[in-house]
């Protein structure tokens, strides 16, 4: 479970420092940008998708790691593929090529410390969010298998 806390906050530092970047899509990355709903505490409209790709220049390794994660889970992270959606009704899902997979209740759960995917007691809302993440996997012609 560290790793995986660990890795959600690296990505939610991630996700948050973003908010400084001006209005609209940076160059290179498909799709729209979008941040947290509970950045602003408000819901949002539509679904935001998240995409992490290995070697993007966002993760640089330090030498003996950091305060969240070692050298040796930060070097995985780096190498890993993942992609995630966040819905209006507040369900966060992860699909990741070498990790667990995540869903998370943002609404009773906002800061991400339960991890629901192999509870049996969301199905419907793992099978909703995995066709949303293919379906804008396509629209946006991404081939990689999460």
């Amino acid at each position: 479970m560290k790793s995986t806390m660990n890795r959600r906050k690296f990505i939610q530092v991630v996700i948050e420092g973003a908010a400084g970047l001006a209005a609209g899509v940076p160059a290179g990355v498909a799709g729209r940008f979008g941040l947290s709903h509970r950045l602003h505490g408000q819901v949002a409209q539509d679904h935001v998708y998240i995409q992490w790709n290995p070697n993007s220049g966002a993760l640089k390794v330090k030498q003996d790691g950091t305060k969240l994660a070692s050298k040796d889970e930060l070097k995985r992270i780096e190498n890993e593929h993942s992609r995630a959606v966040i819905s209006p009704d507040g369900w966060k899902l992860c699909l990741s090529d070498v990790d667990k997979s995540q869903l998370f209740n943002l609404r009773k759960d906002p800061g991400e410390t339960t991890n629901l995917i192999n509870s049996g007691l969301h199905r419907d809302v793992i099978t909703r969010l995995t066709t949303k993440i293919r379906q804008w996997q396509e629209s946006v012609q991404d081939e990689l298998k999460v």
